[in-house]
C-alpha cells in the first residue's frame, strides 16, 4: 500500500477529509533514506516507509500527533489517540485496510 492508496481511501469517505493533498517526498524524505514518498495536505501528512521498523522510528518523533500502521505513518493533531473503531477516523480506516505482509 502506499500513499496514494491512502489519499484515495480517505477521500472515499465524506467525513475523512483530505483538502489541497500534494507530493512533499522531496522534501520530506529528504534526510530519511527509508522514507519513500510522502503527501501533505490542509489536514493530514501521511508517509510511506521501506519497513515498519523504520516507520516506527520517525513515528516515535512525533509524538501525539503519529500513528503507525505497518508502512505507513498518519500525521495530524492527536493521531496517536484517534484508533476508536466506533467513530470514523484516519488511524481506524488505515488499519483497518491492511490484509497482509
Amino acid at each position: 500500500m502506499g500513499v496514494d492508496d491512502v489519499v484515495a481511501a480517505f477521500t472515499a469517505q465524506t467525513d475523512l477529509p483530505v483538502t489541497n493533498p500534494r507530493d512533499i517526498t522531496a522534501d520530506a524524505c529528504a534526510t530519511n533514506d527509508a522514507c519513500i514518498a510522502a503527501v501533505r495536505s490542509e489536514e493530514i501528512s501521511i508517509y510511506r516507509f521501506e519497513s515498519p521498523n523504520e516507520a516506527k522510528k520517525f513515528g516515535e518523533t512525533l509524538g501525539e500527533n503519529g500513528h503507525q500502521s505497518d508502512w505507513i505513518i498518519l500525521e495530524y493533531p492527536g493521531a496517536k489517540f484517534d484508533t476508536d473503531p466506533t467513530k470514523s477516523s484516519y488511524a481506524g480506516l488505515i488499519d483497518s485496510m491492511w490484509t497482509s505482509d
